[in-house]
């Protein structure tokens, strides 16, 4: 489920989160955006770092380290929100460690999770890409508000 190229190849926007390489379908991602300076959010699940505001909107920004159980993701000079499109969920996005470029792979070159496989962190990764460099995990960013209100109510 990713943006196709010209020649079929799947688009991803990619991320780093602890070390590792991530990527969501582009079409999911509406805008990566430097601005972290996140308002707490009192009473939220664990994995809600905070709200944005990014031109009058805000944003509620998700800690998908902790959704993924890689620790907690803190802010630095490289942190960075994707934000996604209304289509996934209303005006939410995730902190990244740092944010790569858009990866084009051919179809062959990405192996999706099998429905019952325990690396699927709950549903939200659904796969893996082979990058020139480097493994890709894909994340379904359609399953992470989904997450946080099960960590809520756990």
């Amino acid at each position: 489920m990713s943006d196709t190229g010209a020649d079929g190849e799947l688009l991803y926007c990619t991320f780093r989160l602890a070390g590792r390489l991530f990527g969501v379908d582009m079409r999911a991602v509406k805008e990566v955006n430097t601005r972290t300076a996140l308002t707490p959010v009192p009473h939220a699940p664990p994995a809600v770092s905070g709200l944005v505001n990014l031109r009058g909107q805000l944003h509620l920004v998700l800690d998908l380290r902790r959704l993924l159980g890689l620790g907690e993701s803190a802010v630095t000079a490289d942190s960075r929100l994707v934000i996604f499109k209304p289509a996934v969920g209303e005006s939410f996005g995730v902190l990244a460690d740092a944010v790569g470029d858009v990866v084009r792979l051919d179809p062959a070159q990405t192996e999706r999770y099998a429905a019952d496989d325990p690396a699927r962190a709950g549903g939200l990764l659904i796969g893996v890409g082979k990058t020139e460099g480097d493994l890709m995990v894909i994340v379904d960013p359609y399953r992470l508000l989904e997450a946080v209100g099960r960590e809520k109510t756990a």
